[in-house]
């Protein structure tokens, strides 16, 4: 393992060390490279480095694996292989290598391996979820998946990495049993583009019948059932709320309630944002879910939409019960937070308001982008990378 040292005087990056590769899986429509990678590249290029990224999978390839069949998924999958292989063997004259998450979505690490030692290449890893556990129980053929996918790989690479950059302390925790040099960065999102909606105070109604919605993808809808259930007591209570839902147009669980349901766009992510009154964000309490980053609460904070949360992963380190957000865990709960949000108009810009100065001081990509930046340049200034 390399040092982990500090050497910090903030010399911009000799030219002849000014090129980070960037390894991701996926493209920029997804949102671990664009904001955990591309997000952060305006502040690399500021202190002298330029990254330079490839993906696995390109935006048309990433697209087939939602709405594709098994065929064109290969397809995908092989076309993917064939441009990472093409430009890991290419890759000359960089100071270091950043792969986020994984260089490959199947088999071992040898790419990576290949970069950290063929090229002499530092190796910078980030992730934001437990990757190291194995998803694959409910697969037809759960052994052929993980030996495909291979999870456990990413603990070797927590283990040889220069710098893990993880986006929890949960997950922090992890990675400081292989590495003594850990850096933790919430997914977040940039303040300059994400605000909340022009015109309307924190807290207001965009019409007298106020919308609480969540916006997720297909694998994280099965969540929403806690919240299913409440509203629907609540419903049953007489108080009047639209349902919308972005980005799960099926997995859905069955409610008796009315679900504006629309896809997921990413050149309206924010506005779609924009068009809640309250944020759902309810989280299975298992393993997995611990691992996570609380993104979607950070989006919340960051347009201004009061939630209820569930107290899971890294939604429960930085947010504030009762100051910055309201949690929940059983249906019960659920029920009665949503209420007070859905008939206290003060709580609502109370909530919004602490969350969105929190979001703005601490979370942002802008509050990051110094600890993201200086991260990097620790691995590239180490006298063991010749830097």
């Amino acid at each position: 393992m390399l040092s982990s040292q500090v050497v910090d005087d903030r010399r911009p990056v000799p030219a002849r060390d000014r090129r980070l590769l960037v390894l991701a899986t996926y493209p920029v429509s997804a949102a671990a490279t664009r904001y955990r990678t591309v997000a952060y590249f305006d502040a690399l290029r500021a202190r002298g480095i330029e990254p330079e990224l490839v993906t696995f999978y390109s935006d048309r390839e990433f697209s087939v694996l939602y709405s594709g069949g098994v065929v064109r998924s290969v397809q995908s999958t092989l076309h993917g292989a064939q441009r990472l292989l093409r430009s890991v063997l290419r890759a000359r004259g960089y100071a270091g290598v950043f792969v986020q998450r994984e260089a490959a979505p199947l088999g071992p690490a040898l790419l990576e391996r290949f970069l950290e030692e063929g090229r002499g290449l530092p190796l910078i890893f980030d992730f934001d979820d437990a990757i190291w556990l194995s998803l694959h129980q409910n697969s037809t053929y759960p052994r052929l998946s993980r030996w495909v996918r291979r999870p456990e790989k990413s603990l070797g690479l927590m283990r040889r990495a220069a710098t893990v950059i993880t986006g929890s302390h949960a997950l922090a925790a992890k990675a400081r049993e292989l590495n003594e040099s850990v850096v933790v960065l919430p997914t977040s999102v940039p303040a300059a583009s994400w605000r909340p909606l022009p015109g309307k105070p924190l807290g207001a109604l965009a019409s007298d019948v106020p919308v609480v919605g969540w916006i997720g993808t297909h694998s994280t809808a099965p969540q929403l059932e806690v919240a299913f259930r409440a509203l629907e007591r609540i419903a049953a209570d007489g108080l009047s709320f639209k349902l919308k839902v972005f980005g799960a147009l099926r997995s859905l669980p069955q409610t008796t309630l009315t679900v504006e349901s629309q896809p997921w766009r990413l050149e309206r992510e924010v506005e779609q944002f924009h068009e809640l009154d309250i944020g759902l964000a309810p989280m299975f309490d298992d393993l997995w879910s611990a691992g996570k980053c609380g993104f979607k609460q950070i989006q919340y904070m960051a347009t201004g939409i009061p939630m209820v949360s569930s107290p899971v992963g890294g939604a429960k380190e930085f947010l504030r019960g009762d100051q910055t957000a309201l949690f929940a865990t059983s249906v019960e709960e659920w029920r009665m937070q949503l209420t007070r949000l859905l008939l206290d108009a003060e709580l609502r810009r109370r909530l919004a308001t602490a969350a969105l100065a929190q979001f703005a001081a601490k979370l942002s990509v802008e509050a990051q982008a110094d600890h993201f930046v200086e991260a990097v340049e620790r691995v590239l200034r180490s006298p063991a990378t010749g830097g």
